[in-house]
């Protein structure tokens, strides 16, 4: 089982969204963040797997929040393809796994990709974001605004608890109904 969590910009909640579904979705389920920021690399990208539950990094909230595995991949935006085997491998051998990404529903088949709006956020928006929107099997929106969803399922969270346990549920709705990017 592979969900997809991503939004079109920075600070919107996509991690907590991601934390909060591993800790009430059933069984064992590793998480994935890709950045396209790669610090100082000689290679075009790096997978490192996050070991410091303790940390302050995003990956590090993943496993206080009851992920079996956390992973941090840093790919440069066209080396993502590049990647996909090391990718692919942390996956298979996952099981069950959520990636904080909008990229990777153009390279790999989610079974449930959700889509995090925050309206007011749009400063920090990123280039071509919004066409992942169209791509996302339910819009997440994190506040009380109104957006158009254009006919999507809407589900309302409100940091920090984002509903867990609703959320988890709507996912579960979803994976039964058989939604897949």
């Amino acid at each position: 089982m592979l969900i997809a969590v991503g939004s079109r910009s920075r600070n919107t909640g996509k991690t907590s969204v991601v934390c909060n579904l591993l800790g009430a979705l059933p069984g064992r389920w590793e998480a994935v963040k890709i950045s396209s920021h790669v610090h100082e690399a000689a290679e075009p990208w790096v997978l490192e797997e996050e070991l410091d539950r303790a940390g302050p990094h995003d990956t590090s909230r993943y496993l206080r929040a009851g992920a079996s595995r956390a992973w941090l991949l840093r790919a440069e935006r066209a080396s993502l393809t590049e990647a996909l085997p090391a990718l692919r491998h942390v996956l298979a051998q996952a099981g069950n796994a959520l990636i904080e990404s909008n990229r990777i529903v153009d390279v790999i088949r989610a079974d449930v990709f959700l889509f995090v709006e925050t309206p007011g956020n749009e400063r920090s928006a990123k280039a071509g974001a919004g066409r992942y929107a169209a791509l996302a099997d339910a819009i997440i929106v994190v506040g009380s605004a109104s957006i158009d969803a254009a006919g999507k399922p809407v589900l309302r969270a409100a940091p920090p608890g984002f509903m867990a346990g609703e959320l988890a549920d709507f996912v579960l709705r979803l994976i039964e109904r058989g939604s897949a990017v």
